[in-house]
């Protein structure tokens, strides 16, 4: 027994029957128990763990927090169980703040906030207290982008290093801290071991990683027609409008007068919906109770109000699930390229970005171009930014125009754009006006015909023996942003070739699907019982450590590519435990679960 005499103190415990403690990786607290003797006064609340053996201080797990306390019979008649947390259980009720690596239009990263992974890990080590830990080996080549606001430090920490195939581990040896590659340690050392064990603890692999991006943004320029409001209160093109002064026009839309819809008490019309005639200036009721006349909706709307329109190209079109397709996106595979307009989901930025005087890139802002009469008297060519107008001959008239939209994120063709004037062009064979032919030049997201989502980049990276890429376990990366930038012939509405960073985005998705597939190695497995309390320290490789002590000795057991105790959570579940804290944590943990079970039956294909 002198040979194997271990002993724990705890402050303000005095006597107990036996102790153990089962050391685990991860940002879950480690768990101990004690069985103590009945006793005066309580015990401290908090305190350090010291175990020694013979005589000397072997480890220290700092700052544990008794968790819970409870009578049981033991061999000695009636004691008390004591459960103990280590310095973990305080990282619960820390937070951190803070947005980084925030990513422009073209994929940048904005560089006034950009954060290392190291540095990421660095932030959430402070913000939980931790003064020592080292994060040097976490791969530090991505930019996750993070958004924090009062979150949890010790969750966004697991989950930075989850992503890039790390894993949070105490080193008790120094009382330090440590981000080890998953896999890879030392081996189980030398000793008088009382038994052991070795196995094999295989994977099951899918065939592929499938990486999947951030919505594909597509630089594009998209025809604008000219529309207005109605009396009952919808859009319309012009044309069609109930108070339209000649409703037999041609489809063109030719007009003597661009005044013809700003004067209409002479005309008579029929009110949509409605019966009877009016005059243009009479005011009829809305749904809301209020009331509005044609001459102030044409004022405010006409020529000034302008959507997508489409029908307006000719072109090859395809007959799909979704109708007719008329406009060719760049970089769309699908259909030839073609997609309908309800495909298109409009912004009102672009892929392109610029840089300011303090090295700082920004977004640049979607703009309206196209032909159209300026106020000078004089036809402005196709291409012309109605916002960037240059002076004439020394004159200095301003013949800017701006304009602002309307966007329905559900319906495109009810998302409207204004201009701040009425926009026209005058043909010079009959001196008849038109709708000015203008362009909206954006980034735009694309609906897949037949899911509905937005079309993403995928990348397949092959771990296991089969090739079927159904059978894949689906990782999304939203802080990687795919762009494709069309060029388009001035005036023009199609594409004559185009740019992508998808070799950037391939690059991107290979690291972190190399990163997921550590999970996935042969891992040979190993479980020793030691004889005494020995300082094990763990790593990527040493992955649970535990003591015993008690009448009969003590014992360090110690597991290397593999976990021993069947009491305490695997790794695994440690970790789905903390994804699925907190309401958005339960739904992206919900959502991952499905894909990984799909992907495991090879029904999983996005």
């Amino acid at each position: 027994m002198a040979q194997n005499l271990g002993t724990a103190h705890y402050p303000g415990i005095q006597a107990y029957e036996s102790f153990s403690f089962c050391d685990q990786a991860g940002v879950t607290p480690a768990t101990g128990k004690m069985t103590v003797f009945p006793q005066y006064g309580l015990p401290d609340e908090n305190g350090d763990i010291v175990v020694g053996y013979n005589g000397q201080t072997v480890l220290t797990f700092k700052n544990c927090h008794i968790d819970s306390a409870y009578y049981e019979q033991g061999s000695g008649g009636r004691i008390v169980s004591v459960r103990f947390l280590d310095e973990r259980w305080a990282w619960k009720d820390r937070s951190i703040s803070g947005r980084y690596n925030y990513r422009l239009p073209n994929n940048w990263v904005d560089p006034a906030h950009e954060r290392t992974p190291r540095q990421l890990a660095t932030l959430c080590f402070q913000a939980l207290g931790v003064l020592a830990f080292d994060v040097s080996a976490l791969p530090n080549d991505s930019r996750p982008e993070v958004s924090w606001d009062s979150s949890s430090p010790a969750q966004e920490l697991e989950k930075l290093c989850n992503d890039l195939g790390c894993r949070v581990v105490p080193i008790r040896s120094d009382g330090s801290w440590r981000i080890c590659v998953t896999g890879e340690g030392n081996s189980l050392p030398d000793g008088a071991v009382e038994e052991s064990g070795d196995g094999i603890d295989p994977a099951e692999t899918p065939d592929y990683i499938k990486i999947v991006t951030g919505p594909i943004r597509y630089q594009v320029f998209l025809p604008l027609g000219a529309v207005g409001k109605d009396t009952d209160m919808s859009w319309k093109a012009i044309r069609d409008l109930s108070y339209a002064p000649n409703r037999n026009m041609s489809s063109a839309g030719f007009y003597k007068d661009p005044n013809e819809f700003r004067f209409l008490s002479s005309i008579t019309y029929v009110p949509a919906g409605g019966t009877g005639s009016y005059s243009g200036v009479t005011r009829v009721p809305l749904p809301d109770g209020t009331k509005v006349s044609a001459q102030e909706l044409a004022r405010d709307t006409v020529f000034k109000s302008w959507r997508l329109d489409f029908l307006r190209k000719t072109g090859a079109k395809q007959s799909g699930g979704n109708g007719a397709w008329y406009m060719r996106i760049p970089g769309v595979t699908k259909n030839g390229g073609y997609v309908s307009l309800e495909q298109i989901i409009l912004s009102d930025k672009l892929v392109d970005s610029y840089t300011d005087n303090l090295g700082t890139q920004h977004e640049r802002p979607a703009f309206v171009c196209g032909s159209f009469f300026g106020k000078l008297e004089v036809s402005y060519p196709d291409g012309t930014r109605i916002d960037k107008q240059a002076e004439r001959s020394g004159e200095r008239q301003d013949e800017r125009a701006s304009f602002s939209l309307s966007l329905d994120p559900i319906d495109t063709n009810r998302s409207i754009i204004s201009t701040s004037g009425p926009m026209l062009i005058i043909t010079e064979s009959d001196e008849k006006w038109i709708p000015a032919n203008l362009q909206y030049c954006c980034a735009v997201h694309v609906r897949d015909p037949d899911t509905w989502q937005p079309v993403r980049y995928e990348s397949l990276y092959q771990i296991g023996s089969g090739t079927n890429p159904a059978f894949c376990r689906v990782e999304i990366k939203d802080d990687i942003q795919p762009y494709v930038i069309g060029k388009y012939p001035t005036g023009s509405n199609a594409f004559t070739s185009f740019k992508t960073n998808f070799a950037e985005v391939e690059s991107q998705c290979q690291y972190y699907a190399q990163s997921v597939a550590r999970e996935y190695q042969l891992v040979t497995s190993s479980t020793k019982s030691y004889i005494g309390i020995l300082q094990i320290d763990m790593d990527g490789a040493i992955q649970q450590v535990s003591y015993e002590i008690g009448k009969g000795g003590s014992t360090t057991r110690a597991s290397r590519g593999t976990e021993h105790s069947w009491y305490t959570p695997a790794y695994e579940e440690r970790r789905r435990q903390i994804a699925r804290q907190g309401i958005d944590g339960k739904v992206a943990y919900a959502q991952s679960e499905s894909a990984r079970r799909q992907a495991l039956i090879g029904r999983y294909n996005t």
